[in-house]
């Protein structure tokens, strides 16, 4: 149980915050809990330890790939009408690229052209083949 002196460094605390005058003592305990209590009710919120913080800078706005980069090529390849198969989208990173996993490269190409691009995915009819719709930055 905080001493009468207590809330009154808890008050004038809160009231320092909210650029109110501070006092030097209350009437009576209950008039102290009451007024201390409203007091810290008005404070903002603090984030609580597990609240989410962003951990890194926004996203830039959306910018095309660079020319003829690997991901470009991809890109092209899967704005056509019909779109690229994952066979077609394979051979292009094999043929502009060292050794690596290479299924990890092409979901790379395919999340990046969505996320940083912002070009919408959508499968086939079938689900052999994937097209790229433009975004509308880059189609006005």
């Amino acid at each position: 149980m905080k001493t009468l002196a207590e809330l009154v460094a808890t008050y004038n605390e809160a009231a320092a915050s909210l650029g109110e005058k501070p006092i030097t003592k209350f009437r009576d305990r209950e008039t102290a809990e009451r007024r201390v209590a409203e007091m810290l009710a008005r404070l903002p919120a603090k984030p609580g330890p597990f609240a989410r913080v962003p951990s890194r800078p926004a996203l830039s706005p959306l910018s095309p790939p660079r020319e003829g980069t690997q991901r470009a090529r991809c890109i092209a390849l899967m704005l056509r009408p019909e779109g690229a198969s994952y066979d077609e989208i394979v051979a292009m990173v094999l043929a502009h690229s060292k050794e690596g996993n290479v299924a990890q490269r092409v979901r790379d190409i395919i999340g990046l052209a969505h996320k940083a691009h912002g070009y919408g995915i959508e499968p086939s009819e079938d689900g052999e083949r994937l097209r790229a719709i433009a975004p509308p930055s880059v189609t006005s």
